[in-house]
């Protein structure tokens, strides 16, 4: 709750600036993101609109504030309640390619671990470019897996999608390196940056 009030005490203040807001939703990048990426799948995003769908009045329509508040009035105050969480995360937007201040403390004061929702895939991994994916090896493997330039985009991307897959399921030998892997984040998503 206390967190909730915070989030919900930024988005009613006209005196603070926090780009971590979206109060427009359809500057939401993280939600355009979400709902639009053929390249990004988030069970959870999923979860938070079936959520919503079941209980939102007018989720999929405009409506008047009259006929809003009249709708909202037939709601129990749980399910007010249960709306207004649902709301603000909606309103929350990290940036896809830097750290957002406002989201990386509701990180740490939730306990929010990223990679219990996510793992990076092949579809997702395509996003980056041939070097990134040479680099991201390098990072993970070390200097010795250093990567000769004639191979494929494809070829890097089944590699690491693969490496991921194994860690995750439990099917890396190396459990130093598997414990590396299922801990990488996204640069944007890491802490402390």
């Amino acid at each position: 709750e206390s967190s909730l009030r915070k989030v919900l005490l930024l988005i009613l203040h006209d005196h603070v600036h926090c780009p971590g807001l979206a109060i427009r939703h359809d500057a939401n990048g993280t939600t355009v993101h979400a709902s639009l990426s053929e390249t990004f799948k988030s069970p959870a995003f999923d979860r938070l609109q079936e959520r919503r769908r079941k209980l939102d009045p007018f989720m999929d329509k405009q409506v008047e504030t009259g006929l809003a508040i009249k709708q909202l009035n037939e709601l129990s105050a749980n399910q007010q309640k249960e709306l207004i969480d649902l709301l603000a995360v909606e309103c929350l937007t990290a940036h896809l390619q830097r750290p957002t201040e406002l989201v990386q403390i509701l990180t740490d004061e939730l306990k929010v671990n990223l990679r219990e929702h996510w793992r990076p895939h092949a579809e997702w991994l395509s996003g980056y470019q041939k070097v990134q994916l040479s680099l991201l090896l390098t990072e993970l493997l070390g200097k010795v897996h250093t990567l000769t330039p004639e191979r494929k985009k494809s070829e890097l991307v089944s590699q690491l999608d693969k490496l991921f897959a194994d860690a995750a399921s439990g099917k890396q030998p190396d459990k130093k390196l598997a414990d590396k892997l299922n801990a990488w984040l996204p640069a944007n998503m890491r802490k402390g940056r």
